[in-house]
């Protein structure tokens, strides 16, 4: 079973990343050169409780190799851009230089998963980096919370930097209580609109946030939205005009439940509209928006109309955020969608990232889609399990695995293999044990397995030769 309203599409696909612990999607960029780099977090591969997890894609979005970010401590990635050059800057938090104490953290690398940029920020309380945006092609700013700066318990903290990480100047926003910022976005000759949520401002409980400054971060507007009982933004969109337009969520005083929420502020910070997609007792909030045209796509999560715990949503709504279609994608369990990010190369796409614990996964796991303009894609997902662990295995050859997931019978291509070599093959369960062990000596490419006698769940395929070895998750079922 593929994806929920997915068909198959010229240029689009779908993947899933995962290892033998908890893994999630991020952010995803289609760079210059066609390839595609993903960024995430894992707990699978590295050396401390949750590292970065940098992926490399080819132009067929097939796995070449990925890295880790990080050390002993907890090293967790929020947010990331990417620049013209296909340098990518990831903004999130660690504890790997503070003694266990969250401090902000900005990561910049290249293409080849060469780090360049390494910095970290904050105090001697707990620092956190949420949002990021590229300024120009020297700057970046930087946004998150501070409990070692400010008036309250945490402050909505702002950051502008230079690729190198060096800070040009920083400011913080907040009472007596908790702010935060997630998201922010900078628009030339008008300046910096940053989106969050308020304790201190509105009433009393969360509370949505929006803040303009300036580009030396002279503040021009603030503007809290009171909910009822709870609310927050996460990201933004500026139209022509400099109004822009909010998303996230509101809960009132009817239910429990948390529900899609998308606004927009003139360039003087006056409410335009205001728009909340009430399921009553289902949950929904939105965390990244996009134009299509004069449309907006806003993604997110939902337990309304989908298949499992949560589903991923895509809203195609109109310039005035008025619904014209809903578009869900998943299974069984949770999956969550945390960016959308447009890709023109080759056509109009959307690169959508977030993570599921379907497909017979035991552990949550990277999900990557893309998307034609019509918002369809492949039914079917790509599992991949990497084994290299933080830099490229040049032992380490690409197999491709069909269908997969499978019923009882499994194709293995082994052209990236040396015909003449034998090639010993074993499929292991996630308890580590042998189910089954074959040698194949045969110069035949393609190499089909019965599959009968396993039962439905997840395993593991290995394959070794004297000079090569592939590895890869596979699900029966």
């Amino acid at each position: 079973m593929g994806l929920n309203g997915l068909f198959a599409q010229q240029g689009t696909f779908s993947r899933i990343y995962t290892g033998g612990n908890y893994d999630e999607g991020i952010a995803a960029f289609h760079l210059p050169d066609n390839t595609y780099r993903l960024i995430g977090n894992t707990g699978s591969y590295g050396w401390g409780n949750t590292n970065i997890w940098f992926i490399a894609l080819d132009s067929s979005a097939n796995f070449m190799w990925h890295k880790t970010i990080g050390v002993a401590g907890l090293d967790k990635a929020e947010d990331a851009v990417m620049d013209s050059k296909g340098n990518i800057f990831i903004v999130g938090s660690s504890t790997s230089q503070s003694n266990m104490s969250y401090q902000m953290l900005l990561i910049g690398i290249d293409t080849m998963g060469v780090v360049f940029t390494n910095q970290y920020y904050g105090g001697s309380d707990w620092d956190f980096g949420h949002g990021l945006c590229l300024v120009d092609d020297s700057l970046l700013m930087l946004v998150g919370e501070t409990y070692s700066f400010g008036n309250g318990q945490s402050d909505a903290w702002m950051l502008k930097v230079n690729k190198q990480g060096d800070s040009l100047w920083s400011d913080v926003i907040g009472g007596a209580q908790k702010e935060a910022f997630y998201g922010v976005k900078y628009k030339p000759n008008f300046g910096f609109v940053m989106a969050g949520q308020s304790k201190s401002f509105g009433n009393g409980s969360f509370d949505a946030i929006v803040y303009h400054t300036n580009y030396y971060g002279d503040s021009i507007w603030f503007v809290n939205y009171p909910d009822t009982t709870d609310g927050g933004f996460y990201d933004l969109l500026f139209f022509s005009d400099s109004s822009v337009a909010t998303c996230g969520y509101q809960t009132d005083t009817s239910n429990i439940y948390e529900d899609n929420s998308i606004m927009k502020f003139d360039a003087n910070g006056t409410i335009i509209w205001n728009r909340i997609e009430s399921r009553f007792d289902q949950s929904s909030n939105y965390t990244s928006l996009e134009f299509q045209g004069n449309n907006i796509i806003a993604t997110g999560k939902t337990t309304a109309y989908g298949h499992g715990e949560h589903d991923i949503v895509l809203s195609l709504l109109s310039n005035n955020a008025w619904y014209k279609g809903n578009f869900f994608y998943g299974r069984e369990n949770d999956e969550y969608s945390y960016s959308l990010n447009k890709d023109t190369i080759g056509g109009e796409y959307y690169l959508i990232v977030g993570t599921t614990e379907s497909y017979g996964l035991t552990h949550p796991g990277i999900i990557f889609l893309r998307l034609n303009s019509e918002l369809k894609g492949d039914t079917t997902p790509n599992i991949e399990i990497p084994s290299a662990i933080n830099s490229i295995d040049n032992n380490e050859v690409r197999v491709d695995i069909f269908p997969n997931p499978f019923n009882d019978e499994l194709n293995i291509n082994l052209s990236s293999f040396d015909y003449l070599e034998k090639k010993e093959v074993s499929i292991i369960d996630v308890y580590g044990r042998n189910i089954l062990n074959f040698v194949i000596e045969n110069n035949n490419t393609t190499h089909r397995i019965k599959t009968n006698n396993l039962s439905n769940g997840i395993y593991y395929l290995i394959i070794k030769s004297k000079k090569n070895s592939s590895s890869k998750l596979i699900i029966k079922g």
